[in-house]
């Protein structure tokens, strides 16, 4: 699928389209396509996001995106965050931005989010090794690491991985427990940073465990799948 630019939905896992529903939009002079988990009603909202990609310039390289969970973003509409993340794509020469999480649960509520295990699908964890393993030949891929305090710490998360030849992994800077900083919590003029230097003082001195999710998780997290349509907290 072309606009899954260089992936398919078996590097993903997805061997059956018809498991997922996928989105396609173009406004505002983006293309946008999104991986959603299909509802059992059409009046549902989807419980999952999956994959969520935006590309405006074809000639310019995409911006790989890991974040803690989705909000209300899809191919249709932007939130703030989906919104900051695509400004600071912008205004470092990427044409566009390929999102997933490490949890791919969507939730407004963090608070609930985290008392439920941070859900995440069975697609979860092969879309984050997908971003970083399945890379073209010649490519230098750009990975920004960006969930904020409710994710994993930075350097337990770049064990193992920041070794990978062909992804650089880069940050919008660190937070005082050591994760690094999600967009909406500081400003444009913020340069990106390769993680592991823009780790090095803090991360030392971080608590070994996370708020919550595994650091050696591909997906930041062993959480279940639990049935509840998006929005709604118990």
């Amino acid at each position: 699928m072309s606009a899954l630019y260089g992936f398919t939905l078996a590097d993903f896992g997805i061997y059956d389209q018809e498991s997922v529903l996928i989105e396609h939009c173009f406004r505002d002079e983006r293309n946008g396509t999104a991986i959603l988990s299909k509802p059992a009603n059409d009046n549902e909202e989807p419980e999952f996001r999956h994959l969520l990609v935006w590309r405006w310039n074809s000639e310019l390289p995409i911006l790989y995106v890991i974040m803690l969970n989705p909000s209300v973003a899809r191919a249709f509409v932007d939130d703030q965050t989906m919104k900051k993340v695509i400004q600071f794509a912008r205004q470092n020469g990427f044409g566009g931005v390929a999102v997933a999480n490490l949890s791919d649960w969507r939730s407004t509520n963090q608070t609930v989010a985290k008392k439920r295990g941070w859900p995440k699908s069975r697609h979860c964890s092969p879309i984050i090794r997908a971003f970083i393993e399945h890379v073209p030949a010649g490519e230098r891929r750009t990975i920004l690491l960006a969930w904020g305090n409710g994710g994993p710490p930075l350097s337990g998360w770049l064990t193992g991985r920041s070794k990978s030849p062909n992804a650089r992994f880069v940050t919008l800077g660190i937070t005082k427990p050591g994760r690094p900083e999600h967009p909406c919590m500081i400003g444009y003029d913020r340069r990106f940073q390769e993680a592991a230097s823009s780790s090095d003082s803090r991360l030392k001195r971080e608590a070994a465990r996370p708020l919550g999710l595994d650091p050696q998780d591909e997906s930041g997290g062993a959480g279940t799948a639990i049935a509840q349509p998006f929005g709604k907290s118990s």
